[in-house]
């Protein structure tokens, strides 16, 4: 139980502990923010990769089956 108290300091909170707290709030947000919009150029790029290869396939498929159609109707 008193590991639990040790270098616990029982005092009021003084302006200078909000403003410490709100600096390091800050600074967590920010690196939050960063590590996200780097998850996201990763997703945007996974995406765009995907469509590309979907696009590539289905153009493919769609002259594969024009060709198969006009090979059908000689």
């Amino acid at each position: 139980m008193s590991e639990q108290f040790t270098g616990r300091e029982d005092r009021p909170a003084t302006g200078q502990d909000f403003t410490n707290l709100r600096t390091e709030m800050h600074s967590e947000f920010r690196a939050v923010r960063a590590e996200m919009r780097t998850e996201l150029s990763d997703l945007k790029l996974w995406l765009i990769t995907r469509v590309a290869i979907i696009s590539l396939v289905g153009g493919l498929s769609v002259v594969t089956g024009l060709g198969i159609a006009i090979l059908l109707k000689i």
